[in-house]
């Protein structure tokens, strides 16, 4: 197959904290551009960071390039950062989660188009600011919940998974028909609308250029990026995958994320 789209997740895949993005990896993404291959960034990372890998990476100098953010909950224009399509969490269901994250005592991030709102400041919420992200505090008491701006995603991280599974438990039932939780690796879980995903904002974005799904190829390790493996002409998981993750897939990386595993896809299947 002649694929001509790679859709790639960030954190377990392109790149994992805190190192950067491996020069090997950087090479085969220039040389894939250079041989007019569409690259296209598909994250839970919100538009600010992405932005700051897309430029990095030169994706925006090579024509008109989108990126799909916060699992599909934002898709946005590369060269304008101009939003081409949001699915906002309800504010019900954003409370609900505050809610249950504050009963649990677990770090909560609310992800939208501008600041990022918190439940605690602590770890998760020093680490957001030193990123550069504009970080804020919820409001309970309020009937909005002191937010400016509709809620997309939500990040929730523990080094205690069991806290995380029994938050998961707790919510589904009343969650599972507006929203999706998926594990993004083993200690996040991430919230967004059952309209968004990351295979639904890949359908987005092939449709902007015309082509058909079959003619992309996509790459991720969590529970967030089965959607986009499924639903891509060729599914790559990472060998540092999630086991769900490597089951959904059409095919396993020999490499891991450390190994240069991007490197890998674009060379062996991308540009042949």
């Amino acid at each position: 197959m002649n694929y001509k789209l790679l859709f790639i997740d960030v954190d377990g895949t392109l790149k994992q904290e805190p190192h950067p993005i491996s020069n090997t990896n950087k090479d085969a993404i220039q040389t894939a551009l250079k041989a007019g291959r569409i690259i296209t960034i598909a994250s839970g990372r919100n538009r600010d960071m992405i932005l700051r890998t897309v430029k990095e990476l030169n994706l925006d100098k090579y024509g008109t390039s989108y990126t799909v953010a916060l699992n599909g909950a934002h898709i946005f224009d590369n060269n304008t950062a101009k939003t081409l399509h949001a699915v906002p969490i309800s504010i019900e269901m954003t409370r609900f989660i505050f809610e249950k994250t504050y009963e649990l005592g677990i770090s909560c991030a609310l992800y939208t188009e501008g600041p990022a709102y918190f439940n605690l400041k602590d770890p998760t919420f020093d680490w957001h600011a030193s990123a550069g992200f504009e970080c804020r505090l919820v409001d309970m008491k309020h009937k909005m919940l002191g937010m400016d701006f509709e809620p997309l995603k939500f990040y929730i991280f523990s080094e205690d998974r069991d806290k995380l599974e029994k938050l998961k438990e707790i919510a589904c039932p009343v969650t599972c028909k507006e929203l999706n939780a998926e594990f993004s690796s083993e200690f996040s879980l991430e919230f967004t609308s059952v309209k968004a995903s990351k295979g639904l904002g890949m359908e987005f974005i092939c449709n902007l250029y015309n082509l058909p799904l079959s003619m992309a190829i996509a790459v991720g390790d969590g529970e967030n990026d089965i959607s986009m493996l499924k639903m891509a002409g060729l599914g790559a998981a990472m060998k540092n995958a999630l086991d769900n993750v490597k089951a959904a897939a059409d095919i396993v990386t020999k490499r891991t994320c450390l190994e240069d595993g991007v490197a890998e896809i674009i060379k062996e299947y991308l540009l042949v």
